[in-house]
């Protein structure tokens, strides 16, 4: 059943992606201004968690089962140190993705250039992505998987909101009735105005040509979804995400949430 929805999905246009959007449960019972924090404890299902093995994008096109811990490009805009304290953090990690048509790789790559360091005989975004991850999974033990296009869960994006967690261990995919979200675990290991930049761009994607665009709107937002294991540490990434996404105004909701994981 769940490949047969991923093929249905891969195939469908934005309009469709869209329209399926708005049956979401998650988003239904938000427009009619039930809380966040009691949208996401009626619909969290404890059967449906799993640990994190593996070090995914949080782009919504990849798979995202629940086992993924999911940060932009899998870290490829960290600095070694950083990328290194996440590994250390998370030693439970096995395997390490890159991804086709990777955002997030196309500002790293953008930024080497710019600075004129490259590696030797890169000459794309997507070359940079395989090269890195390859780096990285090598240098830390790790396995190494490639995400091709048709393994996306669609071809076009189509996430109608982002989830960020600083718990290290929920994630959408708990969730009955979630849309398609991109995930980002990277506030349980970096820095936070690290995390708030990535909101930043991720939410630009959705915003952008890219995603559902000016289709997300004041009555249909683009939801940023914080899960914090308290509430000061929650507090401070909302507001610290709110700031980095006021450009985009109402056509964004920031909210948060403490995990109903127990």
């Amino acid at each position: 059943m769940l490949n047969e929805q991923k093929a249905e999905n891969h195939n469908s246009s934005v309009d469709d992606l869209w329209e399926k959007s708005l049956n979401s449960e998650v988003l239904i019972d938000l427009k009619k201004g039930e809380p966040l924090n009691e949208v996401i404890e009626k619909n969290f299902n404890p059967e449906k968690k799993i640990s994190l093995d593996r070090i995914e994008c949080s782009d919504g096109r990849c798979p995202h089962q629940g086992n993924d811990f999911s940060i932009a490009g899998s870290g490829i805009l960290l600095s070694d140190e950083e990328f290194d304290k996440l590994i250390k953090e998370f030693p439970d990690l096995k395997k390490i993705t890159a991804h086709s048509d990777c955002g997030a790789a196309k500002l790293a790559f953008a930024k080497l250039e710019e600075e004129g360091k490259l590696p030797e005989d890169i000459t794309t975004p997507q070359e940079y992505a395989v090269y890195w991850t390859k780096n990285k999974a090598q240098q830390y033990g790790l396995e190494y998987e490639y995400i091709d296009e048709p393994q996306f869960q669609a071809s076009n994006h189509h996430e109608r909101g982002l989830l960020i967690d600083d718990t290290g261990s929920f994630h959408s995919a708990y969730v009955d009735g979630m849309p398609n979200v991109f995930v980002s675990h990277s506030a349980s290991a970096v820095d936070k105005n690290y995390v708030a930049k990535e909101a930043e761009v991720l939410t630009g994607i959705a915003m952008g040509h890219h995603g559902f665009g000016n289709r997300l709107s004041p009555d249909q937002p683009f939801y940023i979804m914080v899960c914090s294991k308290d509430d000061k540490s929650m507090n401070d990434l909302v507001s610290k995400v709110s700031d980095a996404t006021a450009a985009f105004k109402d056509r964004v909701k920031v909210e948060g949430f403490i995990s109903p994981e127990k």
